[in-house]
């Protein structure tokens, strides 16, 4: 028979060393993975806001209502905007869209009246 003794001890904090190490690897992973969600979501609700004002300011220079400047409001943010005549029939448009938690992004579109469509598309932050 071997001699066994003080064995036990150290094999047992050894497995309790790695296991503890695990688990706050997957911790820091989960927190990780948490973090790019919530910006990923925030990016993807500032996207959709820029789209919809987009969508909304093309109505409007159809229309002939878009005024020189403006605040559009939506259900998760707000888009300040601001118009420019390049030249007869090109109109440049600068907006930015903030949505509820502070976060703000900046685009430029030129809209040309005669094709009635944007030309011309810039995002500034």
């Amino acid at each position: 028979m071997t001699n066994e003794k003080g064995f036990i001890l150290p094999l047992t904090m050894t497995i309790s060393l790695i296991l503890i190490i695990f688990v706050l690897h997957s911790l820091v992973l989960y927190q990780s993975d948490r973090r790019f969600i919530k910006e990923r979501l925030v990016s993807f609700e500032l996207n959709e806001l820029i789209q919809l004002a987009a969508f909304d300011l093309e109505d409007r220079i159809e229309d002939n209502t878009l005024a020189s400047s403006g605040k559009l409001i939506y259900s998760k943010g707000f888009v300040l905007y601001d118009t420019d005549k390049v030249s007869g029939h090109v109109v440049k448009i600068t907006f930015t869209a903030t949505i509820a938690r502070n976060v703000k992004r900046s685009s430029i579109f030129y809209y040309d009246t005669e094709m009635s469509g944007i030309t011309k598309w810039k995002e500034l932050s």
